[in-house]
Order: C-alpha cells, then sequence, then structure tokens
C-alpha cells in the first residue's frame, strides 16, 4: 500500500470520526485482518484489560478518552 493510498484512507476516517470505533477503523486502513480486529473489539486478543485501553501484542497501545 502507498503512502497516497494510506493518506486517502486515513481521510476518510477523520471525516466520520468516532471515537469509540477510531482505533479500529485506523488498524482497518493499514491492513489489519479483519479478523484480528473483531477479536480486539471483543476482548479475547486484548492484552490490556483496564478500561478504555486497547493493545495488540508488539503492534499497538492505544488509551481512549
Amino acid at each position: 500500500m502507498s503512502g497516497a493510498e494510506i493518506e486517502k484512507k486515513l481521510q476518510e476516517q477523520i471525516t466520520k470520526f468516532n471515537n469509540e470505533i477510531f482505533i479500529y477503523d485506523l488498524l482497518l486502513v493499514y491492513n489489519v485482518p479483519a479478523a484480528k480486529i473483531i477479536r480486539l473489539q471483543k476482548g479475547t486478543t486484548n492484552l490490556f484489560k483496564k478500561e478504555g485501553w486497547v493493545s495488540l501484542k508488539k503492534k499497538l497501545l492505544f488509551k481512549r478518552k
């Protein structure tokens, strides 16, 4: 995926910003498999068990406000 393609997809995500699903949409932009994102949303692969945190091993640590 080229930088221009990533930039275009990020612009689309910014226009429909939703704090609850932003991080999952961002992962889709970077071609993380949908199955992995669904498991992350359900909490089965979320390594950080505190409320508001999303963690994906060796890839991501994100805190929602």
